[in-house]
């Protein structure tokens, strides 16, 4: 994520009060972050904790459904329906 954002190791770093090494050890998963790490993460890529652990797809999947729903002008249920089956997908693939 950090590189898809072009986002250094130094910014994230400095953003997050750590070392760029420790930027190194989360990415190689050498070590874990802690709570309130993972909680500035998803605060700062504006995704959810659980897509961080690799649990879930990005929201912003979810959002461009739900966008392209009502652009289409589909029902509340058709969105929440495409949205539903989005999530049912990412987590057989899984």
């Amino acid at each position: 994520m950090r590189i898809k954002k072009g986002v250094t190791q130094r910014e994230l770093a400095d953003y997050l009060g750590l070392t760029p090494k420790m930027i190194s050890f989360y990415e190689n998963e050498e070590r874990f972050p802690p709570h309130d790490i993972l909680l500035k993460l998803s605060i700062f890529f504006d995704e959810s904790v659980d897509y961080i652990l690799g649990q879930d797809v990005p929201q912003g999947i979810y959002m461009r459904l739900a966008k392209e729903a009502q652009d289409m002008n589909l029902p509340e249920e058709d969105v929440n329906y495409i949205i539903d089956l989005a999530k049912r997908i990412s987590r057989a693939n899984e």
